[in-house]
């Protein structure tokens, strides 16, 4: 049994998301500690020279040698700490854990977690879902936010979204008019990787339009209904809000609830109860 869980990493990673949300779905408290080599306290800027640092001292990279976020330590009811890190990784550990776990984050099968497990890999390593990620991780979202106004490139931006709209057309859109969730017909693991990604893609282009950016919203709504549909399943699940799209409204300094309405036309779950996180 899980007694407790650590977690160095920040909210504003989609690595970090990922290990929020799936705790948040086994209602798991989490320590977590503010830990990048990226970004600080000060501002959402890259640029900003005050990290939040953890990540290259020798402590950290004893527990983390890619210095990379986030790691995990969960200590054990038998009084054992297990530590990991890679953030696939630690969700796959959550969900083998227990009978309980499996049942949220697949469906309790082998074969349920091993067509889960598939599309944590598409996002993680294939061709495909680089040209989904790839951006949406560094192109769209610095000149949104992550770069000082004066920085921003709008065209680079816009160039970035139409990359992330084809390849999405291509592989997420077929599948999510033929079943609900990305594994089959209901919620698993294999969602949460790409979910992170495209949740911070529909915070990307509510930014741009905050800044009078056209980004053509009405052409994305168009070509991937079947995506936002997903999207509105999901932002129905408490512990997605909880885990991922909280932490990224914070920081894009943007109202979560607001988003989610322009997108989705429906409002948030939202819990009563939340883990602590």
């Amino acid at each position: 049994m899980i007694a407790s869980v650590k977690c160095w990493g920040r909210g504003s990673s989609l690595n970090t998301q990922k290990v929020l949300w799936a705790l948040a779905e086994l209602d798991m408290d989490c320590e977590l500690v503010l830990a990048s080599n990226l970004l600080g306290p000060d501002s959402p800027f890259e640029t900003d020279p005050n990290k939040y640092g953890v990540v290259d001292t020798p402590e950290y990279l004893a527990r983390a040698p890619t210095g990379l976020i986030p790691s995990v330590e969960i200590g054990l009811s038998s009084g054992e700490q297990l530590v990991l890190f890679e953030s696939n990784t630690i969700v796959r550990y959550l969900a083998l854990k227990s009978a309980e776990s499996a049942a949220v984050l697949h469906d309790g099968t082998d074969e349920g977690f091993a067509r889960a497990s598939v599309w944590m890999d598409v996002a993680l390593a294939s061709g495909a879902g680089e040209r989904l990620l790839k951006p949406v991780g560094y192109p769209l979202h610095s000149n949104t936010l992550r770069l000082p106004p004066a920085e921003r490139d709008e065209t680079i931006a816009m160039e970035a979204r139409d990359a992330f709209v084809t390849e999405a057309l291509t592989l997420l859109e077929p599948l999510l008019g033929r079943s609900d969730y990305l594994a089959g017909g209901a919620f698993s693991m294999g969602d949460i990787p790409i979910a992170c990604v495209v949740n911070r893609f529909f915070f990307c282009l509510s930014a741009a339009s905050s800044y009078g950016w056209d980004f053509r919203e009405a052409e994305v709504r168009t070509k991937l209904p079947n995506i936002i549909a997903w999207y509105t399943r999901l932002t129905q699940r408490p512990a997605f809000l909880v885990g991922c799209v909280e932490p990224e409204a914070e920081h894009f300094g943007i109202d979560m609830t607001t988003v989610i309405e322009h997108w989705t036309g429906a409002a948030p779950r939202q819990s009563a109860h939340t883990p602590k996180l």
